[in-house]
Parts: structure tokens; C-alpha cells; sequence
């Protein structure tokens, strides 16, 4: 019940009026793509781009935006919005299940929740989200790993944030074998999400997705200005709330060290202290940590 709640939370934080810049670029984009019958190669938006090639990293993710609008209108790209975020929803009281307590479990949802409530905007970021918490999932050992092999095809082909699958398997696959002195599951995991992650590039673009994340760091200059890029600036209340849940995940290793649970704080928590973008990525990552700290209440 508990978890069905929370959905439904998820729902009415994705079911809400369209308005992020990049999405309605992305919601452009599968329009061209459904006028012209394919994957643009070249920018049409742009005079100054004079017909360079142009890689559209989130073409899955702009056809099904546009392919919902052609189906119900704007109303069911919001409905596909409001679907993703409540999958996200319940994925977060899932994740909290290494606590045993109702209320432990019910705090941390709530409070992930609030913070998500401003960064879970309507744009292919929640299909990178989505991916990441299915990554958490699978690493917590609620969901078969074989199930990574879509989800990295889907990730590939909706958002540039595909590299953080290997990333955070492969610290945890660390990290536990620090614990126990031996390799675990999660290696296994490891390579059914490589596996999907390279059937990604069974696309109408080719292997040069795999590569773009890449690209885009290559061309690091051209986002400098953009304000999610930076370091947080803590004038939001969201990045506050981030940051008081790091400090009490930290706290929580401090009183129960554990390798697996340390190394992707230690990364996740680092990307997210130098770049905004990348503090809703460490939300979920916090989740089951915070749920460990905190097994039984009293």
C-alpha cells in the first residue's frame, strides 16, 4: 500500500504542466522525426550549425513524445511523464527496504520525494533515472539482472547518463569483494548491463552512440555557462536537502563501515558536489545507504 502511495506521489510529480526548456527541444525534435520519417542527421534548428552533422542522442526518447502527442495530444505527454516518474516513485520505497522499520522507510521515501519533486523534470533524464534505479535494484537483489539487458538498450538510446550503469556496478562489485574477500553477484550483474548497454547500439544512429558521452566531454567549453552543469550554487532548497542527506549517509558508514555502500558515495557524492545536474543521480544513490544506516528503529 505503502508503495502504490508513493507511485501515485510520483504520478502527480510528472503529470504536472510541461515547461522544461530542454524538453520541448526534445518534444521538437520527435515531431521532425515523425514529419520526415526518421532520425534527423543534421541540426534543423540552428542557421549557424550550416547542415553539420548532428548526433540526436535522445531519439528514442523524442519519438515517444512526439508518438504520445499524435495518440491523446499534450495530455498523454504528460501521462508518459507522470507513468515514468511513478515507476521511479515506487522504485524508492523499494530501494529503502534494507531498513526494517516502517518509519525509517517512510522518512527517507518522503524526503527523497520532496527533493524530487523539483528535479525529476519532464525530459529523457527520467529515462536515465529510471536506468539508474533499476542498476540500484538490481545491485540490492530486487530485480533480476537479466532485466538490464533492456534497460541498457532503452538508457542508450534516451539519455547520455548510459555510462553510469558500469559505473556504479563495478564499485559495488569493488567494494563488496573489499567486504568479503570474495567476488559476488554482482559481477554477474556487471555483465548482463554491459551486455544491454552494448545492444544499445542496435539503433538508427549506429555505435556512435556508445561514444557521445565522450563527445560531450570533449566539448566541455560549450557548457560552461549552463547553470546545471556548475557546481551547485545551495540557494535551492532541493540542493540543501541533497546535501543533509549525504551528511547523514556519511554518518551512517561511520557507524557501520561498508566498502560497497562507501565507493559510490564517495563518486556519486563527488560528481554531485561539482556539477548540479548530477544530484539527482546521487538521490537514488543514497537511498539504500540511508536505509542500511538505519535497520531497526531504537
Amino acid at each position: 500500500m505503502l508503495g502504490g502511495l508513493a507511485g501515485l506521489w510520483g504520478l502527480l510529480i510528472g503529470m504536472r504542466p510541461l515547461y522544461d526548456n530542454s524538453f520541448l527541444t526534445h518534444f521538437a525534435t520527435g515531431r521532425v522525426m515523425l514529419e520526415r520519417g526518421g532520425v534527423p542527421r543534421t541540426d534543423p534548428y540552428s542557421f549557424t550549425a550550416g547542415g553539420d552533422p548532428w548526433v540526436v542522442q535522445s531519439w528514442l526518447a523524442s519519438l515517444v513524445y512526439a508518438g504520445a502527442e499524435d495518440l491523446g495530444g499534450l495530455g498523454a505527454v504528460r501521462l508518459v511523464n507522470g507513468v515514468l516518474c511513478a515507476l521511479l516513485a515506487v522504485a524508492v520505497w523499494t530501494l529503502t527496504a534494507r531498513s526494517q522499520s516502517i518509519v525509517i522507510r517512510v522518512a527517507i521515501t518522503i524526503a527523497v520525494l520532496v527533493g524530487a519533486a523539483e528535479m525529476w523534470s519532464g525530459r529523457p533524464l527520467l529515462f536515465g533515472l529510471l536506468g539508474l534505479a533499476a542498476v540500484l535494484l538490481v545491485a540490492d537483489d530486487h530485480l533480476d539482472p537479466r532485466w538490464l539487458v533492456p534497460v541498457g538498450w532503452v538508457w542508450v538510446n534516451t539519455h547520455g547518463s548510459f555510462p553510469f550503469a558500469v559505473v556504479l556496478l563495478a564499485l559495488v562489485a569493488v567494494g563488496a569483494r573489499l567486504d568479503r574477500g570474495s567476488w559476488g553477484p554482482e559481477v554477474r550483474a556487471l555483465g548482463w548491463a554491459s551486455v544491454g548497454l552494448l545492444l544499445g547500439a542496435v539503433n538508427p544512429l549506429g555505435p556512435r552512440l556508445l561514444f557521445f558521452p565522450l563527445t560531450v566531454g570533449a566539448r566541455s567549453e560549450a557548457f560552461e555557462s549552463v547553470v546545471e552543469w556548475q557546481a551547485p550554487s545551495y540557494r535551492s532548497w532541493s540542493q540543501l536537502l541533497v546535501v543533509g542527506l549525504l551528511l547523514v549517509a556519511v554518518l551512517g558508514l561511520v557507524r557501520a563501515p561498508r566498502w560497497r555502500d562507501a565507493l559510490p558515495l564517495v563518486v556519486f557524492g563527488g560528481l554531485a558536489l561539482t556539477s548540479a545536474r548530477n544530484q539527482a543521480p546521487l538521490l537514488l544513490v543514497l537511498i539504500p545507504v540511508l536505509a542500511g544506516a538505519v535497520v531497526h528503529l531504537g
